[in-house]
């Protein structure tokens, strides 16, 4: 019997979060965040190229109306964007690891700007009821 590969990646997931669970709980010195640096070097103006510890790179600059070239993600929407990957990594990680898997069309969640807040629906689960996971007070009150 062949897996749907969305329900293999979350086994993936949660096999990947229960081992490294086991190494931390066992030698709870690795659960420590080394925190690489990220180096931002002025290419121009207000451009700049910003390279992580193993070869990651990123340009910013900043819109024209600010004195930038438009050329890249402003810093602020990166900034952004970084929180909302992060949250809905966290979200997608819990979901994997307690057998919720994504509906096949999730609501993404924004940050920022006049949009509701909106997070993945998770839908499928082990004997669960549909849930659906928010993070605010209007999103609590807004319909799904």
């Amino acid at each position: 019997m062949k897996v749907p590969k969305e329900d293999a990646l979350a086994t993936s997931v949660r096999d990947a979060i229960e081992k490294l669970s086991k190494v931390f709980a066992e030698q709870p010195t690795k659960a420590r965040s080394k925190n690489p640096s990220a180096t931002a070097v002025l290419e121009n103006g207000v451009k700049f190229q910003v390279t992580g510890p193993y070869g990651e790179k990123v340009s910013t600059d900043m819109p024209s109306a600010l004195g930038g070239g438009s050329s890249a993600p402003n810093p602020g929407w990166l900034l952004r964007a970084s929180l909302a990957s992060c949250h809905a990594t966290v979200i997608a990680m819990r979901a994997a690891q307690v057998g919720v898997t994504q509906d096949s069309q999730p609501r993404e969640r924004l940050i920022g700007g006049n949009e509701p807040h909106r997070l993945p629906v998770l839908g499928r689960s082990e004997g669960r009821d549909r849930e659906r996971a928010t993070h605010c007070e209007q999103c609590r009150r807004e319909p799904a």
